[in-house]
């Protein structure tokens, strides 16, 4: 059940990254920063940098709206929206049709040009994306960071993959201090452990290789794999499943995280739609 769901949030997340810089606004990248005038194209309005106060007010928003979510949602990030989930399971599902024991090999295969492409996308919010294209071989500094991003990109994915979640990812490291008792996680009933029927399922499916049964661990990404799998074994059986998500997500703290991210948001909204016009 939430493998289709989150499945839809990946491809749509991949096609909002992937597109955006298409889209043009005022003949303008929607989402741009350009290096050679250092003007940030954002959504028809361009940011220049002697109007740095602007960014700082942008960053701060971010930083509210990444702790307001985490604390209410929990890791849905890193299991629903992380780009480096989304293209791990979307290299996965491409070899599903594959034996087994293929799989880990073709992932590899199918992740070299997913990781060009990322590369690409990259560059593309600095250069526009048909000037990039057009040049990609020709611009030897284009062609350096292409190829060095790839490469960056392939091997973290192909070789690190979850580990990186799990190991190094400081944003992982920092989730654990924003959570409180009512923010969303995956939760095994303790309580039912007796008639639990010990298939490991939930282990297997685990991207990260955790056993929820043992209790939530830093590790979890909330990616949900173990809920569908505790589900396809204990619904036949009509049995309610032993795994599922917990939280409260409407409640005081989410009302106030909600309200100061709405305070900063208008605060940059006027600062910038009131700024003084000044020569170029």
């Amino acid at each position: 059940m939430f493998k289709r769901y989150r499945r839809i949030v990946e491809l749509m997340q991949a096609f909002i990254i992937t597109g955006l810089p298409f889209l043009r606004i005022k003949g303008e990248s929607a989402l741009r920063f350009d290096i050679p005038t250092l003007k940030l194209y954002l959504f028809g309005t361009v940011i220049w940098i002697r109007e740095f106060y602007l960014l700082l007010l942008i960053l701060v928003f971010f930083i509210f709206l990444i702790i307001s979510v985490t604390n209410v949602f929990g890791r849905i990030w890193c299991g629903w929206l992380c780009p480096q989930t989304v293209l791990l399971d979307l290299s996965s599902d491409v070899t599903t049709i594959f034996p087994l024991r293929l799989r880990d090999k073709l992932q590899k295969l199918v992740l070299l040009p997913l990781s060009a492409l990322v590369s690409m996308t990259l560059i593309w919010y600095f250069v526009p994306p048909e000037e990039m294209l057009g040049t990609l071989f020709s611009n030897k500094l284009i062609t350096l960071f292409f190829l060095v991003l790839w490469i960056v990109i392939y091997s973290e994915l192909a070789f690190l993959g979850r580990r990186f979640c799990t190991s190094i990812c400081p944003y992982s490291m920092l989730q654990s201090g924003l959570f409180d008792r009512d923010t969303l996680v995956i939760d095994f009933e303790g309580s039912q452990e007796e008639g639990c029927m010990g298939c490991d399922k939930c282990v297997r499916v685990c991207p990260v290789g955790i056993d929820i049964k043992k209790g939530l661990r830093r590790e979890c990404v909330a990616c949900a794999e173990c809920i569908d799998a505790c589900r396809s074994m204990t619904l036949p059986r009509n049995l309610s499943p032993f795994i599922s998500y917990r939280g409260r997500l409407l409640r005081g703290k989410t009302f106030m995280l909600g309200a100061v991210n709405v305070v900063v948001l208008s605060v940059f909204l006027v600062a910038l739609f009131t700024r003084p016009p000044f020569d170029v």
